[in-house]
Parts: structure tokens; C-alpha cells; sequence
């Protein structure tokens, strides 16, 4: 089965690790399983705007695994609820009541198990925003190459547009994403209508600081549209309507949509196909009209049956066991063990702290619900491994308990707090209990029981979809465990690779083939993986002495990032144990290469004596072809005598004599003079000529080549010619090479004053000339 995370991050890419997922959840405690911010149940997890940004209109919630719809409902506007006031005056508040409900199988893998031979499960994805809010797009993302500016005025930042007021100025780079704050109208400052904005999503990492923050943005000069329409400054950041809503029969009324079961008429879903995005809710917490609001989708997982043995082995640890690891509570035979309240009475919540301590707790161990939520706050982690019978709240028969707990809960509340204001023994019999308090709190109470009522839409749906008032509730991350340890498309298949890397166990070494002495597919896909990585390996599915040569360079080459995988040590033996695997796979997904090995080489013709190049001038040379992709490096020359270089220019002339001029410059014409004067002679007499002109015009101080030193002198300075043609054959004739290669001699030399670069590769020699101080 196929699973992903239920968004994606930021920049677009898919979360890897649990870790990194959880790291969203470290500043909230609103939203989690078991426990809600109000200390009462709740049965999933919350992901809101406040978490994750990026997905406020921009990138949808997702499907955990592959399943298909099962039941949805969706409207094509906010719902409005109305919140009356002391005054008696009523605000609206939206919120969203759409949900779309997965359905999910998964089949034992122990065939001979004759107790369950398959398990189903459902995912609830609530609180959607509605097809209006899919349609009307109020996000922004800058279109201009060289980006425009968002302004803050004031101290807050938030101050409106003024010239008294000096501005903080937030370039918004190109792709930056920007959502229109319509809680302040536009302002006209310095010719320019300015409309507030928050920024939503940034394309550079440098930049996350600003996510979030409001900025004064000018969109117009004409009218507060100008630039708006404009796509040269912004174009809209488009959502866009999942598929599976793009059925012929899909229905956005507001109503209970119960899919057809039979046939061929399954709305498939795919681990990673948009359901939606988070919807908009407004609320108050306090009696008062003080409006807030948050985008957020309620994530649950839940079955109608019992988890069996076979599918809590599949989401256990590979060395512990499902009674071990797993709490499961029962709570349908015990209505106080099923009740919604963290009190001193519940007895669900004491039977989780039980488990969180490990030890039986006595009773007058928390003799206050505080100190027993005190209690459970820090070890909400493992409640993730509790499998629980509640209470659902969607369940249209719970409704009503849900709402006299919630209004108990929180007439206790305001009881205590206002309590805390009067003189002792007079709050409950005062007029402002009775006549304002009191009133005041069931107009609040009144209103969240409306809100209830319309969330309700379970219930039972008849064969298979019998849905109870109590159900069994999963962590919605404990699916996870289903998803392959390996992720990468190369090893993720293999059974006995993935197996090898839960247990972090020895996989293969030298030797290693399968049981008859055949190719084992396991190593071959393990060579196959080596292959990607560019090292010079067969596959043969044998573990040779290369491939143990090559996991060593892997294990010392390869630095994990552990983007993909959290913390492992990697050996360096050349054995390949779970934690190899785990790194052989991260690499495989961030497409990692091995560092180029380049090889620099002296011309077969190039006499030993002569092959004097300095380490570190080879070094330099490898840094240059190493970020060209170049393997390969030949030096053609290096420190010459006055005859060779007179034999060389000898030959060269009878050649290309023009060419020879345009090479040499003048002092370089002043020696082809002599060769010109003299070319009917023979070759010898020439050369010796040729010769002696060079040495009297070093004895002037003119010198023909930089090429012509004594060894001592050539090893405080290294004077070296790469020939192109040479380079080009040793390197597949790639000339596309030439380029790189060049504009990689012409950095080193503006970095380090100690090189001094010729560029001679359109000259008849066709060489890159190098001068290395020593």
C-alpha cells in the first residue's frame, strides 16, 4: 500500500521522515489525538495556516493512502452561524462542515491465518473549504523578474501607509506568493494605491523569515487594480478542484453523499491526490464577539472492527511486539471510560495515564482533573500508540452528549475564573452570575450546539458502512509503519532490503549469494543503485571483491543528510548493513553522484625528465576539470630547452608559418625570421640556427616562450600546456568540454593571485596555458 504524509512542504517536495513532520506540531497544542486544547477527547489531529501556511489556498491536503470515497459532503459556500451578542446584535461567523471519508483495505500477508484475512479502515479529512473558495482565488504570486517591494509602516509593522511614518522594506522576490487582507481598505500614499497582504510562501529558504508577516504592497497608480490585472507584475495563484470532485454525479449541496459500493462505479483515490484544501474558521472562545479565525482540516483514522493481530504487527516496531507496543482501551461497557470530559471521574483518561507511567496509579494520585491534564500535556507522545473504542464525535446519536459535556465543561470554566473575582461564598448567588453570566453563556453555548449539530453526519449507512456510535480510533500517523522503510523506487520493492533496514541488520558482504549459488536479485539491486551513483561497477548480482571496493568508497564519499532517513551511523567495512541501505536509498532519492575523480595525465610523448608538474598544480588543474564534469586531463608540455623549443617552432613553420607568427608575437618572428632566411638548408642546420637566435635573444632579455626555464627555476614557478585535441580524445570528443573547461581557468585566476591563465585553444597549438606560482 502506497502512503504519503497528508501535505507537502513548503517548497512543494513531499515530508520524508516522521521526525520532520512532527516538527510542525512542537509550537501547538490545539488539535492533537486524544486530547484537545480543551482537555476534553478528540479523536484526530488538526493541520491549520498556522502550522503550515502554505497550504491556506495554495497547496492541498492530500490523501494518506490509496483507498476510495466512500462518503463525502460539500457545499459551494461557507456555512454561517449567528453569534448574538449582549447587545443582542448578531455576527456571522463562517466555518466549513465538508468532509470527504476514504475508505482503505489491506490484506494479511499470512495467508494461513485464518482469523482475519484482510483488514478495512476509513481516513476522515474535515472542515474543507467549499467550491467557492476553490473558485475565488484571493492569492497573488509576483510575476516580475527583478520582484517588487512589501512595506511595513510603523512600529507594529502594520501602521497604514503615512508619510510621517518611515517604511521597513521587504523585497518580495519573483514567485513569492501573497494573499489580499481585506481587513483594511486601500491607501492612496505618494502618488500609489498600497493594499495590505500577507505573505504566503517564498521560493528561497533565505527568505522563510518572512512568511506570515504583513506587508503594504503598491497595486495601482490609476486604481487599486492597476498592477492586480497587470501579469506582468502578479499572476493569481490559482487552486485548483481536485479530481475526485470531477465526477459526473458530484454533488455540492451541502448533503451527505453516499457512494456507489458495487461495480465498476469506485471513486479510486491515490496515496497523494488532492482532496482539498484547509477550510476557513471563524470562532470566538470568549462570550464576547472577539472574532478569530484559522484555516484547518481535522484528519481522523478509525475502523468499525477491532484492529487484528496482523495488521497492528504490520504498524508495530520490527523488534517489539503489538502487545507491547500497542495500549488498546475498550471503553463500550463502561459509560464513564466513554465519556468526552477530562475529570476526575472519567476514567479514560486515568486509565491513559496509567499506561503513560507504566505503573498503576492509586486514585488520589490526581485528586484534581488539572493535575492530571498537567500530567498528560508532556507525554502526548505516546499517545500515539494508543488504539481506542470512543465515542465518535461526527456520529449524529453523540450530538447531543457531545454538546451537554462541552456546555458543562465550559460553564465550569467560566464559573472558576469568574469565581476568582469576587469575595469568597459570593459569586454564585450575585446578580452578575444570574443576570449576566449565566445569559451570556448559554447565547455561546446555544450557538456551539448549532455548529455541532451541522458538523454531525455519520451514521449507519447499512452493509458495509455500519457505522456505530462508538468506533475504534488509530493515531492518523500510525499508518506510516504500513510504508516501506526504503523509499526510493530502486530498492523500495524489495522485501528482504526493506526487512534488512527496519532491523538495521548485516544485508550482504563479500561472498554473499542466495541459497542455490545463484545471482542474488537482492545484491543486483543493490549494484544497480551503485551504478546510479557513476561508479565503475557491473551488475552481476555476485558480491565481488569491486563491489565490496565499491560500498568502502560509497561508505567514505557519501555524507548523509538525513533528509529522508532520521539519525543512523554508517560503517565504512564495505558490509552492507541496514544503515548502509538506509544511506544507499537517501542518496538514490536526492539523485547523489560520486565525487569526480579526475586524472590528470602527461602526453605519452612527453619525455620522463619532463613530467615535473608540482601537486599542487595538479591539484588546481583537478579542482577545474573536477567542476567542468571532466575526467580527464593531459598535459602536453611543460619547461623546454632553447633546441626543443627551435625544433618545435621548426616544425610548426614548415607547417603553418603564418600561423606560427600570429602564435609567437614579435620576439617569437624575430627567430621565424631566421627560419625563413634559412629553410633550403637542412633540417639540422636550421634548427641549430634557429637555436642560437633564441639563446642570444634571452641573453637580451627577450624570451620566445615562457616554456623555456632551467628545472630550477620551473619548480618555483610550473609552466604547463593541456592540449585541447588530447583532452577532447581521452573524454569521448565531448567539445562542449572547451567552454566549461576555459571558463573554469578563467575563475581560477581571478580567485588566485598565485595563476596566471592563457587562453589558447583558437591558436594553432590549441592548449590551455598555466602559470603556477610555487
Amino acid at each position: 500500500m502506497n502512503a504519503v504524509f497528508p501535505i507537502l512542504k513548503q517548497d512543494g517536495k513531499p515530508y520524508h521522515t516522521l521526525n520532520e513532520f512532527k516538527r510542525l506540531f512542537e509550537e501547538t497544542k490545539s488539535g492533537r489525538y486524544i486530547m484537545s486544547q480543551g482537555h476534553g477527547w478528540h479523536g484526530g489531529m488538526h493541520i491549520t495556516d498556522k502550522q503550515a501556511p502554505w497550504c491556506r489556498h495554495l497547496s492541498p491536503v492530500q490523501a494518506m493512502m490509496d483507498g476510495r470515497v466512500v462518503v463525502y459532503r460539500m457545499n459551494e459556500n461557507y456555512l454561517e452561524s449567528q453569534y448574538e451578542t449582549p447587545t443582542q446584535s448578531t455576527v456571522p461567523l463562517k466555518f466549513s462542515n465538508n468532509f470527504v471519508l476514504i475508505e482503505h483495505s489491506i490484506d494479511n500477508p499470512d495467508q494461513e491465518d485464518k482469523q482475519a484475512t484482510s483488514f478495512t479502515f476509513y481516513t476522515l479529512y474535515m472542515h474543507l473549504a467549499p467550491i467557492s473558495d476553490m473558485k475565488e482565488t484571493e492569492a497573488y504570486s509576483v510575476n516580475r523578474g527583478k520582484g517588487i517591494n512589501g512595506h511595513q509602516f510603523g512600529f507594529s509593522g502594520n501602521s497604514e501607509p503615512s508619510k510621517s511614518v518611515k517604511d521597513k522594506v521587504i523585497s518580495l522576490a519573483k514567485d513569492t506568493v501573497i494573499e489580499h487582507v481585506y481587513a483594511k481598505d486601500p491607501v492612496k500614499h505618494d502618488g500609489y494605491y498600497y493594499s495590505l497582504f500577507q505573505i504566503m510562501n517564498v521560493p528561497d529558504q533565505s527568505q522563510q523569515s518572512t512568511v506570515g508577516q504583513l506587508v503594504w504592497v503598491a497595486i495601482g497608480r490609476q486604481s487599486a487594480t492597476d498592477r492586480l490585472n497587470d501579469t506582468t507584475y502578479f499572476r493569481p495563484a490559482q487552486q485548483t478542484i481536485p479530481q475526485w470532485m470531477k465526477h459526473d454525479d458530484f454533488c455540492s449541496d451541502g448533503s451527505v453523499v453516499l457512494m456507489p459500493y458495487d461495480g465498476e462505479d469506485y471513486l479510486k483515490v491515490k496515496a497523494g491526490d488532492a482532496l482539498g484544501y484547509l477550510g476557513l474558521h471563524e470562532f470566538s472562545q470568549t462570550m464576547q464577539p472577539a472574532i478569530k479565525q484559522e484555516y484547518q482540516v481535522h484528519i481522523e483514522c478509525f475502523s468499525i472492527d477491532e484492529p487484528p493481530t496482523f495488521f497492528l504487527k504490520m504498524l508495530s516496531p520490527a523488534d517489539d511486539t503489538p502487545e507491547n507496543y500497542f495500549k488498546i482501551i475498550d471503553g463500550t461497557n463502561d459509560q464513564a471510560l466513554c465519556s468526552g470530559e477530562i475529570s476526575i471521574e472519567n476514567k479514560f483518561f486515568k486509565t491513559i495515564a496509567e499506561y503513560v507511567s507504566q505503573q498503576s496509579l492509586l486514585p488520589e494520585k490526581f485528586k484534581k482533573a488539572d493535575s492530571l491534564r498537567a500530567y498528560l500535556e508532556p507525554n502526548r507522545e505516546r499517545f500515539e500508540t494508543l488504539i481506542v473504542k470512543h465515542q465518535n464525535e461526527w456520529h449524529v446519536d453523540n450530538t447531543q452528549g457531545l454538546c451537554e459535556t462541552s456546555h458543562a465543561q465550559s460553564q465550569k470554566a467560566m464559573d472558576e475564573y469568574n469565581e476568582a473575582h469576587f469575595e469568597p461564598g459570593t459569586y454564585y448567588d450575585s446578580k452578575w452570575r444570574q443576570e449576566i453570566f449565566l445569559p451570556s453563556h448559554e447565547r455561546f453555548i446555544q450557538h456551539e450546539t448549532d455548529r455541532l449539530e451541522q458538523y454531525a453526519w455519520m451514521r449507519d449507512f447499512g452493509e458495509p458502512l455500519c457505522f456505530t456510535p462508538e468506533l475504534w480510533h488509530l493515531w492518523p500517523l500510525a499508518y506510516l509503519k504500513i510504508f516501506t522503510i526504503l523509499k526510493s523506487d530502486q530498492l523500495r520493492g524489495s522485501h528482504a532490503l526493506n526487512e534488512s533496514a527496519e532491523k538495521k541488520a548485516v544485508s550482504y558482504s563479500k561472498g554473499a549469494r542466495d541459497k542455490k549459488g545463484a545471482k542474488d536479485k537482492a545484491v543486483e539491486l543493490i549494484q544497480k543503485a551503485l551504478l546510479a551513483f557513476e561508479y565503475d561497477l557491473s551488475v552481476d548480482g555476485d558480491f565481488g571483491d569491486k563491489t565490496e571496493q565499491v560500498i568502502k568508497r560509497f561508505q567514505q564519499e557519501y555524507q548523509p543528510s538525513h533528509q529522508y532517513h532520521d539519525d543512523y551511523q554508517m560503517p565504512k567495512d564495505g558490509i552492507v548493513d541496514g544503515n548502509t541501505l538506509l544511506a544507499i536509498d537517501e542518496a538514490l532519492l536526492e539523485e547523489w553522484k560520486t565525487p569526480l575523480k579526475v586524472n590528470v595525465i602527461y602526453k605519452h610523448t612527453l619525455a620522463a625528465e619532463k613530467r615535473v608538474v608540482s601537486d599542487k598544480s595538479i591539484k588546481l588543474i583537478q579542482s577545474v576539470f573536477e567542476k567542468a564534469g571532466v575526467k580527464t586531463a593531459v598535459i602536453t608540455s611543460t619547461f623546454r630547452t632553447p633546441y626543443e623549443q627551435a625544433s618545435i617552432m621548426y616544425r610548426n613553420a614548415k607547417i603553418d608559418l603564418k600561423g606560427q607568427k600570429k602564435m609567437y608575437g614579435p620576439v617569437g618572428d624575430k627567430v621565424l625570421i631566421v627560419y625563413e632566411k634559412n629553410k633550403s638548408k637542412s633540417s639540422n642546420e636550421v634548427i641549430n640556427l634557429m637555436e642560437n637566435k633564441i639563446n642570444s635573444l634571452a641573453d637580451e632579455g627577450e624570451y620566445v616562450s615562457n616554456h623555456i626555464v632551467t628545472l630550477e627555476k620551473y619548480n618555483k614557478n610550473n609552466i604547463i600546456d593541456i592540449g585541447v585535441n588530447s583532452v577532447l580524445i581521452k573524454n569521448g570528443n565531448d567539445k562542449d568540454i572547451i567552454e566549461k573547461i576555459t571558463r573554469g581557468f578563467d575563475l581560477l585566476e581571478q580567485n588566485n593571485s598565485e595563476v596566471n591563465f592563457l587562453d589558447e585553444t583558437q591558436k594553432s597549438n590549441k592548449c590551455w596555458h598555466l602559470e603556477v606560482k610555487q
